[in-house]
């Protein structure tokens, strides 16, 4: 049938095989999200140190340590968790990167704005903060704003690559009639 340098099939002008070369989606869905989700975790992990300098540092010119700091720095079980599902396409650690990202990641975060929310207003009423940062004498509250944003973005998109993963990687159930009897016909 074929060969390379043996006379082609009659009818055929070789590019009869792109059909074949397709590949499924839910493949390319997993090549594409993974490194994806491994810059995430590197990211999370450098926005781990510089929460842990201010936790465990503990400047006398900021506030003092919450429990909703102690419990984000928890959040990087998450994406040690994302990159033990890599390799393998694992869902376990996969949900429970999710759950930890939810829990540690996410719960903190929206605590944290709802605490400082009256810092923020009283910061843009007054341009004025009570605390200061020791490095460049930056105001707290602002900074503490950008950090949270950029974690929150950092969290949602790892959440949002992680289902779609979870996604990708699970069984698909047969709901639907039709799938379900197509499945058990051979092609031709």
């Amino acid at each position: 049938m074929a060969s390379r340098a043996g006379p082609r099939a009659a009818g055929s002008d070789g590019s009869d095989f792109v059909h074949r070369e397709v590949i499924e989606l839910r493949h390319r869905i997993s090549s594409v999200l993974k490194p994806r989700v491994r810059v995430l975790s590197f990211i999370h992990s450098l926005l781990l140190l510089a929460a842990g300098a201010r936790v465990f540092a503990r400047p006398a010119s900021l506030p003092s340590v919450t429990p909703a700091d102690l419990a984000w720095l928890a959040s990087g079980l998450a994406p040690m968790a994302a990159l033990l599902a890599l390799p393998r396409n694992r869902t376990w650690p996969l949900r429970c990167a999710i759950a930890c990202h939810l829990a540690c990641g996410l719960a903190p975060i929206v605590w944290t704005v709802w605490r400082h929310a009256a810092d923020l207003h009283d910061f843009v009423s007054t341009r004025r903060d009570e605390y200061r940062l020791p490095l460049g004498d930056l105001p707290y509250t602002p900074v503490l704003y950008l950090f949270l944003s950029v974690c929150l973005q950092v969290h949602g998109f790892s959440l949002y690559y992680c289902w779609r993963l979870l996604r990708a990687w699970s069984p698909r159930a047969a709901t639907n009639p039709t799938a379900a009897n197509s499945a058990g016909k051979k092609r031709s």
